[in-house]
């Protein structure tokens, strides 16, 4: 009789949502079996029969009830710290009427800087497959690093983490590694280890483990910016997650992600893959047009959370060498305009060339390098100064002596 009590009001709990089934049944099972009974199984099926009827018992209700009182003791406790702070506010609102708002960093184009900037956000980045937008995204990356000085997280599931760190190094000299010598390899070996934390990806993580990471090398080593390529890459994880469906998984991943931006004040680019059916989309001239902002697999969520978004391309199966090796930067979106940056016209990119050397890029049209490489002087060599007056090489008397003493030991010995 105690046990279908008990099992009753159980039930009526789970229908509420404030207990688990299975775990109600496992406890009672464990405490019945204490005692001294004849079936266990007649008493677990006693507990289901129990929790089955206290399911339709109104203990919702009183659940309800007890809801809307908190709610109400909520609506009068007289607590409005969520209301913005009108003093600051305005603060801010006269600082950009006078001009000392500061804009987003600079990327060293003019032309690029007119349509982005170098912003703690959220960036979210697509393009199609094998265009070359983890190329074209590392080198904004380490312009970023010398120009302005940024450390940066990076996790790159697609491509061996030291070939990113040779990447970051050939960049930061604007010469393929082949052609430094040891010293200046050592000397930006040390700077890719000053300045990126790398990820290791021999595991498949999950964004919470990203997150997770984030914040471990943010607390200890206080980066400026977290690189994740591609967001793709990662492992879905409804288990630790709330949502029950992978619309809603990812839209609380791409709020975690914006959150932890505005948080702790850290850029956060995400590069993604264009959705399959945006890259049979063709142009006038027949090739793989650029994708928009909403051809992004999981489609808006991203667009919606992103404060920046852009679009990378490269006609990699034109005709003309010189047009496969321009990349096309397409800015779709800039929440915060105040602070610089505004989206690209529809078909009109910011353009770059890639070098010959695969090592950097050129503006198209002015050939300009937006990222002055670095020039290391490792040192070399000096003559020593001799001043032949004063020094004359001597003959070594005594070596002479003994060598021919040892010599005559060992003509004695062989008599």
């Amino acid at each position: 009789n105690v046990l279908i009590k008990a099992a009753t009001l159980c039930g009526g709990y789970i229908a509420a949502g404030r207990l688990e089934e299975e775990e109600v049944v496992r406890v009672l099972s464990r405490e019945i079996e204490k005692r001294d009974i004849d079936s266990l199984e007649q008493a677990i099926k006693d507990i289901r029969q129990g929790i089955d009827h206290g399911k339709t018992r109104p203990i919702r209700d009183t659940v309800q009830e007890e809801e809307e009182a908190l709610r109400k003791i909520q609506v009068e406790d007289g607590d409005f710290s969520f209301l913005s702070e009108d003093d600051s506010d305005f603060a801010w609102i006269q600082a950009y009427s006078e001009g000392r708002i500061p804009h987003g960093l600079d990327t060293g184009s003019e032309e690029l800087d007119e349509h982005f900037r170098y912003k703690k956000e959220l960036v979210i980045i697509n393009g199609h497959s094998n265009v070359g937008k983890t190329t074209v995204a590392l080198y904004m990356i380490v312009n970023s690093s010398i120009r302005h000085g940024w450390k940066w997280l990076i996790y790159s599931a697609e491509n061996r983490t030291s070939s990113v760190k040779m990447q970051l190094m050939q960049m930061y000299l604007d010469k393929r590694v082949g052609s430094m010598s040891y010293g200046e390899r050592k000397a930006a070996f040390k700077w890719v280890q000053d300045n990126f934390y790398i990820v290791n990806n021999d595991k498949v993580y999950s964004y919470l483990d990203i997150m997770l990471f984030m914040e471990k090398v943010k607390h200890q080593h206080n980066i400026d910016a977290v690189f994740v390529d591609p967001y793709n890459s990662l492992r879905l994880d409804l288990r630790r997650s709330e949502m029950q469906n992978t619309h809603d998984y990812h839209y609380e991943a791409a709020t975690a992600f914006l959150t932890f931006s505005n948080t702790n004040n850290v850029a956060v680019w995400l590069n993604m893959h264009a959705v399959t059916e945006a890259q049979r989309r063709k142009g006038d001239d027949g090739l793989p047009a650029a994708p928009f902002a909403e051809d992004t697999e999981g489609g808006g969520k991203f667009v919606n959370r992103a404060d920046c978004f852009l679009t990378i391309h490269r006609k990699v199966q034109a005709p003309d060498p010189h047009t496969r090796m321009m990349s096309e930067i397409h800015v779709r979106k800039v929440r915060e305009t105040e602070t610089g940056g505004r989206p690209t016209p529809v078909g009109e990119p910011f353009k770059l060339m890639m070098n010959s050397g695969h090592t950097g890029f050129l503006e198209w049209g002015t050939q300009k390098k937006i990222l002055q490489p670095v020039s290391i002087d490792i040192g070399k060599q000096l003559e020593m100064p001799v001043d032949t007056l004063r020094f004359q090489m001597q003959p070594n008397e005594g070596f002479i002596r003994t060598l021919s003493g040892d010599e005559e030991e060992k003509s004695g010995d062989e008599a």
